[in-house]
This record gives structure tokens, C-alpha cells and sequence, in this order.
């Protein structure tokens, strides 16, 4: 066994897991109201929602970890400048 192999082996044993995830996002751009003076600031509003609806964490000692189903809504608010 190589050096590699011995440093990577425990990393490659707790990381073996997958998931089924989606995203959704959708960016809004203020830019063109900023321009037109109709809005104060220059913004980029992004809502997202992301699911994880299946998978499976790693497998030690022979019995599988069931990755916890998780949902997850985000702002992100952007001043460009």
C-alpha cells in the first residue's frame, strides 16, 4: 500500500455517500430601475430553493446512514457596484 493510499483510505471510507439534490434560482437584476431612476440602489435579488430528496451517507461496518431529507430556502441580495 502505498503512502497515498494509507493517507486517503479513512477519507475515502467516510465520504463514499450520494445524494439526489435540486436547486431552483431565479436572479432578478435592478440595474435597468437604477438606471431609469425609479429604484435608489443597483441590486441583484436571487431566491433559491434547494431539496435533497434521496441518498445515502457512508457505509461503515456494514449498515448504511440514511442522509436526512433537507430543504432549504435562500435570499442572496447583491449591491453592484
Amino acid at each position: 500500500m502505498s503512502c497515498y493510499d494509507r493517507l486517503t483510505a479513512g477519507v475515502e471510507r467516510d465520504t463514499d455517500s450520494i445524494e439526489q439534490i435540486y436547486i431552483v434560482r431565479a436572479t432578478h437584476f435592478m440595474w435597468p430601475l437604477y438606471r431609469a431612476e425609479r429604484f435608489p440602489l443597483p441590486l441583484a435579488v436571487t431566491p433559491s430553493y434547494r431539496d435533497r430528496f434521496a441518498g445515502s451517507g457512508p457505509v461503515t461496518d456494514g449498515s448504511s446512514s440514511e442522509v436526512l431529507k433537507t430543504r432549504y430556502i435562500g435570499l442572496r441580495v447583491q449591491v453592484i457596484f
